[in-house]
């Protein structure tokens, strides 16, 4: 049963991973629906935090909820990702 997606909520997105420039940094993509977010992130924001490249997860933060579509910030620095968006029905809170 899936809980109730509401703003401020953790949830966990699937990405994919390849190697960054620190060790304890993980060049990220996250795909939802139609927009895109590339950037690095800590591994500590990752499920398998030892993964260096291939599927993973990141957990994010809901920032909003309108419409049956939610906003969510990811913990990273993008260089020209916009505002990850995607339906809540797609969604399993962590």
């Amino acid at each position: 049963m899936k809980k109730k997606v509401r703003k401020g909520a953790n949830v966990w997105l699937e990405c994919q991973t390849k190697s960054g420039p620190f060790p304890d940094e993980r060049l990220v993509l996250i795909e939802l629906d139609h927009t895109k977010w590339a950037g690095f992130i800590n591994v500590r924001w990752l499920k398998d935090q030892d993964h260096v490249e291939g599927s993973n997860e990141v957990l994010a933060t809901i920032s909003s909820v309108e419409n049956g579509n939610f906003s969510v910030i990811v913990p990273g620095e993008s260089p020209s990702s916009d505002r990850l968006e995607g339906r809540v029905e797609d969604l399993v809170e962590a």
